[in-house]
């Protein structure tokens, strides 16, 4: 997953990890992920459970960070990254959709839930702050 989760890293076409809607189609698919992150987790409910069960599923915290993201993209990026975990695709199925905004390793996949996906922190550079000046 590590190894997939890098090939995200950069300025790529994302017209492959996009939810098919028209405002999306109209907005550009270039998108620049600065990072992809992955660490395992206690899961945030784990501790209360008692089931054996329980103790055999394995949590992950993936964070993506980038200026902005498509409609779905995060969710489709993480089905992704969870599909390579469960060898179900491979880095190279992620690499064609990338190449080719090809999306049709997702009909492989289910979709991964919103659930467990919540935004965490928005930060933005001085220049974005910046007030754009008009001259009157």
């Amino acid at each position: 997953m590590q190894k997939a989760a890098k090939l995200f890293i950069g300025t790529h076409d994302f017209s492959a990890f996009r939810g098919k809607t028209k405002e999306n189609d109209l907005k550009d698919p270039i998108k620049t992920m600065s990072e992809v992150d992955i660490q395992t987790s206690k899961g945030i409910l784990q501790h209360l459970s008692t089931s054996p069960i329980d103790s055999d599923v394995h949590y992950y915290e993936i964070e993506f960070k980038a200026r902005s993201f498509l409609y779905r993209q995060v969710r489709k990026m993480t089905t992704a990254l969870v599909g390579v975990g469960r060898c179900i695709i491979t880095d190279s199925d992620i690499k064609k959709a990338l190449q080719e905004k090809d999306d049709q390793i997702f009909q492989r996949l289910h979709m991964a839930p919103p659930g467990g996906l919540y935004l965490q922190e928005v930060s933005y550079d001085d220049e974005d702050m910046e007030m754009v000046k008009t001259e009157d």
